[in-house]
């Protein structure tokens, strides 16, 4: 209940950002690229890399729209394993749709996500790609760009994170550790939450070829978290073009 709640709320978020976004001219196949040689430059050892990819929101009108298109989609997705769950807790029903892939030898895990919910007196479907992986190389992201070409361009959403780990400078506080990423992103700073063990920060850069989001008529298509990690006295990072889309 608590993760199909958890779901809707990050799904409404999307919406949001949907109807106040400014799609770029240029092509997506470079977000993820461009985060990691900013990222090896700046000595982060990457831990894992994610690609989340949303197709346009669909609305239908009866269960059986919802059922028929999840039947089209499990036919056009080869070799997934399915888990279908429907939530009848609450006065909205949602239904939730997950398929799951493992790709080898490249070590990279994909979902497919169906999402179905109640509004008004018709059910919004919403369709999403995961793709993620701890390992990275130029030769992974040509497997990537050649096999989720169409999902990766054209008209959907794709979002791009980076969680990795770095050493701390000698005096440096977070939020210039921020700054300094910030930085090398040529990034203009927007907004931000700035704490004694957590940074986040959100920014506008041209350098990143990504979905531009507007947040209150100020662009933003770049996301830098940094959180102390007390144990190893390395700092957590998380950069995601246009915005982070995992905890951080």
């Amino acid at each position: 209940m608590k993760s199909i709640k958890l779901t809707i709320v990050f799904l409404i978020l999307l919406s949001f950002f949907y109807t106040n976004r400014a799609v770029n001219s240029q092509s997506n196949t470079n977000g993820l690229l461009e985060l990691t040689e900013i990222v090896q430059k700046e000595k982060i050892t990457l831990n894992s890399w994610k690609i989340y990819i949303m197709k346009p929101v669909k609305d239908v009108t009866s269960e059986k729209d919802i059922q028929r298109e999840i039947e089209r989609i499990q036919k056009d997705e080869e070799g997934y394993k399915w888990d279908i769950s429907r939530d009848e807790g609450s006065e909205e029903q949602h239904y939730i749709t997950v398929g799951y892939k493992q790709i080898e030898p490249k070590e990279i895990e994909m979902r497919v996500k169906v999402t179905a919910f109640l509004v008004g007196n018709k059910y919004r479907i919403y369709h999403s790609y995961e793709i993620k992986g701890q390992t990275w190389n130029k030769e992974l992201w040509d497997f990537i760009n050649a096999n989720f070409n169409n999902e990766v361009n054209g008209q959907n959403e794709v979002f791009y994170t980076l969680k990795g780990t770095m050493k701390e400078k000698n005096g440096f506080e977070l939020r210039e550790e921020g700054d300094l990423l910030l930085r090398e992103f040529s990034g203009t700073f927007v907004e931000g939450l700035i704490e004694d063990d957590l940074v986040s920060l959100s920014a506008y850069t041209n350098l990143l070829e990504s979905y531009t989001l507007r947040i209150n008529e100020k662009k933003i298509n770049l996301q830098i978290g940094l959180r102390k990690n007390q144990k190893d006295d390395l700092i957590d990072v998380t950069i995601g073009t246009p915005i982070i889309t995992s905890g951080y």
